[in-house]
């Protein structure tokens, strides 16, 4: 599937107010400032995912939302966003939310 450049701006508003609401309710649960950005979005095989994060040495936390849609009133995966945490980011955003100050997480 390929994107037009007016599917592909949509789809970077739709991060942005995404992003905008996380950070308002993650900064509401917190009560701390919070400023979720996306550095890049970019449309990949999930298969190709782990050649592109390169360095294998660096452990990461990662999450997967499978997007899905419907065809014919059956549920279908038609694809998803994957959120990609380095380890140390991933500790200090768990601290920050478990209100904590571990040095790792399981």
């Amino acid at each position: 599937m390929k994107f037009n450049d007016l599917e592909l701006d949509a789809l970077r508003e739709m991060l942005n107010i995404g992003s905008a609401h996380a950070s308002t309710a993650l900064s509401k649960l917190t009560s701390k400032k919070v400023n979720l950005t996306f550095p890049w979005v970019r449309k990949y095989r999930i298969e190709d995912i782990p050649a592109l994060i390169g360095h294998p040495e660096i452990p990461v936390a990662t999450v997967y939302l499978q997007i899905t849609g419907e065809i014919n009133k059956k549920r279908i995966p038609i694809g998803g966003l994957l959120i990609i945490i380095e380890k140390k980011d991933a500790i200090q955003l768990t601290n920050v939310l478990m209100q904590r100050n571990d040095t790792e997480i399981s």
